[in-house]
């Protein structure tokens, strides 16, 4: 199987053979290579960067506590129930 370069040198040779401007950006040939089917996102990557997304979406959402302390909303607060511990959200 071909490393992931050679496929995308081979993506650069399809674009060029297809009579499109050269020189061209990498976005356009892009643009190109997904619209006619050459390269598309492996589904792990899409899960991937969602889960990012979702992560730093939760690290931005705080609220105030009763003691009127700033804090994550979705962040894991970790306690002790005798000698076991566990995590709560905090809201």
């Amino acid at each position: 199987m071909p490393s992931y370069a050679m496929q995308m040198q081979k993506i650069v040779r399809d674009y060029r053979a297809a009579g499109h401007p050269w020189p061209s950006s990498s976005r356009t040939m892009a643009e190109w290579a997904i619209r006619v089917g050459k390269w598309e996102l492996p589904a792990s990557a899409a899960v991937n960067q969602c889960a990012e997304d979702l992560s730093k979406a939760m690290r931005e959402e705080f609220m105030t506590d009763k003691k009127g302390r700033r804090v994550r909303v979705k962040h894991p607060v970790s306690t002790r129930k005798g000698s076991e511990q566990t995590a709560r959200s905090a809201a």
